[in-house]
């Protein structure tokens, strides 16, 4: 049998264990081909988002979420395995550890680091093996693989690192771009230049969509997840902010209650897009470009950042519904 490399995304027969690319070769964890030959869904999690963004610090904020959060409480049962080499390592080093000593991650680097392989026993999705019913099956806990890749927005400036990433841009289906409007406000307002929030947020974006284009990679094929981060930055800003200055209180969904959350999530999405629609059309207009279109907000850690960077307390906002908004584009919820 064969199974998707997730270090190249090319078909690999499963007595192969590595893969070399650019002269580097990674080994293809055991774990993860047997768990793919026996039936374990495997989601690609592609983030972007430009430098100073908070992308980084948003998937540190999940990974610290799993350690303590209350995923466990919510999903009985519910737990996560590393499976490629220092991956738990990796993810507390680099991710998790800097959170809980309240401090900041550092960006992340231009170069494209290697996948976050992660297995989730206990995670609600609708695959019970049979790929082409699957949709129709009733949701329950199961073993679900997410690969995380965490890409800095710069390589897509380098047509170098685009080829190189092609592959992956290929077989990802749903993209969560990742965009900050107060950075982009504050930004604005300290340069001298003549540019505006929209112009800013169209170029981030189209730096992307070029990108995709440029290398025959069908946009429509292509579900956008637009995931403002920064949320607690403009609660209460309803006159600057639209619909992203309400504070939702809105939990993480049970297993029953996943048909209400997804119905909620739309319907933010709407209001969001409306909002979009009518200050930044130009910006919209591009977003419409892909596939499907999701609007969320959320925040990594749910407060600003004191001046030397310190946190005071981490209460993460809504970090999941990229992720499961992922999940259900790919039909798995």
């Amino acid at each position: 049998m064969k199974y998707t490399c997730p270090f190249c995304m090319g078909l690999h027969d499963e007595r192969m264990m590595r893969c070399t690319i650019n002269n580097v070769t990674n080994n293809v964890p055991k774990a993860f081909v047997e768990d793919v030959i026996r039936g374990v869904p495997v989601i690609p999690i592609f983030t972007i988002g430009s430098s100073s963004h908070g992308k980084t610090c948003y998937l540190s904020s999940i990974f610290w979420n799993l350690y303590h959060g209350n995923i466990h409480k919510v999903w009985p049962g519910f737990t996560f395995d590393g499976l490629n080499r220092g991956t738990l390592e990796n993810i507390r080093k680099n991710y998790v550890d800097l959170l809980q000593s309240n401090k900041l991650p550092a960006k992340n680097p231009v170069k494209f680091p290697e996948p976050i392989i992660v297995r989730f026993p206990g995670m609600p999705n609708r695959y019970h093996g049979l790929r082409n019913v699957f949709f129709y099956n009733p949701i329950t806990q199961r073993d679900v693989i997410f690969v995380f890749y965490d890409v800095s927005g710069d390589v897509f400036l380098q047509e170098e690192d685009i080829l190189r990433y092609l592959p992956i841009l290929n077989r990802t289906n749903s993209l969560i771009f990742l965009i900050s409007l107060p950075l982009l406000d504050l930004q604005v307002n300290e340069t001298h230049e003549k540019n505006s929030v929209v112009t800013e947020m169209h170029s981030l974006l189209q730096v992307v969509t070029l990108a995709l284009e440029s290398n025959r990679v069908q946009m429509k094929r292509k579900k956008l997840i637009l995931s403002f981060i920064w949320a607690d930055e403009m609660w209460g800003h309803e006159n600057k902010y639209g619909p992203l200055a309400e504070k939702i209180t809105r939990g993480l969904p049970t297993i029953s209650e996943m048909p209400d959350y997804f119905r909620d999530l739309t319907s933010q999405s709407k209001d969001i897009e409306r909002y979009l629609s009518e200050k930044y059309g130009i910006f919209y207009n591009l977003c419409k470009q892909f596939g499907a279109l999701s609007c969320v907000s959320v925040s990594a850690l749910g407060q600003k950042p004191n001046s030397d960077g310190t946190i005071n307390n981490i209460t993460p906002y809504h970090i999941m519904d990229p992720i499961l908004l992922a999940m259900k584009y790919e039909k798995y919820l």
